[in-house]
């Protein structure tokens, strides 16, 4: 949903202009082997990829998160935290 606000010299009001699905995404797994190439750090707890955990990167932004990261994410705003794009999981 996009909100823009209507302004004029009598009257302030804000209207709902678009409203959209979330685009989707999907998380794909970083080999292990490629894990010490990443010149980038989480997402979503902003530390440095050393190797200790599982890596995923965003389908759509290309951001990279720890798999413990992005499960937190997950439960709490269920899309990926850099593009805003709902995560999809399959099963």
């Amino acid at each position: 949903m996009k909100l823009i606000k209507e302004t004029n010299k009598e009257e302030h009001e804000i209207k709902i202009i678009e409203e959209n699905k979330k685009e989707l995404t999907r998380m794909i797994l970083i080999p292990e082997e490629n894990i010490n190439e990443i010149n980038s750090s989480c997402s979503y707890c902003h530390n440095i990829f050393l190797g200790d955990f599982t890596v995923l990167q965003c389908e759509k932004c290309g951001s990279y998160y720890h798999k413990p990261c992005l499960e937190k994410m997950n439960n709490e705003i269920k899309a990926c935290r850099f593009c805003g794009a709902k995560i999809i999981f399959e099963e």
